[in-house]
């Protein structure tokens, strides 16, 4: 999952790596191209609870828990 997210984004495997572990934040542009990937708008992105479009699964949890909504 973090290199096909690293690769529509423009950015590096490792710097999804390190949003996904919290060892790392995505800057303002990275967080708007993470929003548009993903079709959320940023409130939900930071938002813990589920809006009317799909969860965001795969990053922060790597979908395992299919419950997941946050962005990393």
């Amino acid at each position: 999952m973090p290199r096909k997210v690293a690769e529509k984004l423009g950015v590096s495997r490792q710097a999804v790596t390190k949003w996904e572990t919290d060892t790392g934040i995505p800057d303002i542009e990275n967080i708007m191209a993470i929003s548009a990937l993903f079709d959320i708008s940023i409130d939900e992105l930071f938002s813990n609870k589920k809006g009317s479009k799909k969860p965001v699964q795969g990053l922060h949890c790597r979908g395992s828990c299919r419950q997941c909504c946050c962005p990393w």
